[in-house]
């Protein structure tokens, strides 16, 4: 058995898949009846989602993104304030924004209600926001749509070897800058496994790729949240066990 967290990627929703299920649901966060779904873009978001409530029509400019991750989201709010507010930095939520990903966490919530946006998933979670008027949260249901990042526990087995060194130098020049370091002083972890694991965690917000000055070219990349790195490997950490080799000794007969 591979011990290495090297997971297969599931195919993740499409912006089309993610729709239709929001449709079967009919009502969002058990207020809001969805009476249609305009897919034209307008300012370059992807849909209006059309609702209803209190006898109200209310619409949502809205983007959709096939997972909630801090680096999704993140984009998915600037790309909302780009459109709303021509990338001017301020409250939006009176223009009716929303977000739509598969599963929101709490985590996911509270960046929405701090930049006060709504956004919704397709497990029953989500915050919306009414300009002067209303703001609803639900949350605690759970991930139908668990993620599948290509590797299922960064922080454990060989996977948090590779975590363990960004956290004890926190910044390189890249993946072959990473993985040298690594096989000074073990063989056990693959060039593969640390771009998966440098991935997960830009995925989630943990590392960030650093950029030359005026320059699209990377030249690295350099730990960002190391105080929830290292909250990771105090609560998941486990050294990959070796294999048992078993001696037998066979008869001369």
């Amino acid at each position: 058995m591979n011990n290495e967290n090297e997971n297969v990627r599931r195919e993740l929703l499409t912006e089309d898949e993610i729709l239709s299920t929001l449709k079967k649901n009919a009502v969002l966060l058990g207020r809001f009846t969805i009476e249609g779904i305009d897919q034209a873009q307008v300012n370059g978001l992807d849909v209006t989602l059309i609702t209803k409530y209190k006898e109200r029509t209310i619409k949502f400019q809205c983007e959709i993104k096939s997972r909630g991750t801090p680096q999704q989201i993140e984009v998915a709010l600037k790309q909302l304030r780009t459109a709303l507010f021509g990338g001017q930095s301020g409250n939006y939520s009176d223009r009716h924004a929303m977000l739509i990903v598969p599963y929101l966490s709490e985590k996911a919530l509270r960046t929405l209600e701090a930049h006060e946006v709504s956004g919704v998933d397709l497990c029953g979670n989500g915050i919306i926001y009414l300009p002067s008027d209303l703001v609803i949260r639900y949350t605690g249901a759970k991930n139908k749509y668990p993620d599948s990042a290509p590797v299922k526990n960064v922080y454990n087995g060989k996977a948090g070897i590779v975590v363990r060194y960004l956290a004890l130098n926190r910044t390189y020049q890249g993946l072959t800058d990473l993985h040298d370091a690594i096989a000074k002083d073990t063989t056990t972890v693959s060039m593969p496994l640390c771009s998966k694991v440098v991935k997960s965690l830009i995925e989630e917000g943990m590392i960030a790729q650093k950029f030359k000055i005026n320059d699209s070219r990377r030249i690295g990349f350099e730990v960002r949240n190391l105080s929830e790195i290292l909250d990771g490997l105090a609560r998941d950490w486990r050294k990959t066990k070796p294999r048992r080799r078993v001696a037998v000794k066979m008869s001369d007969d």
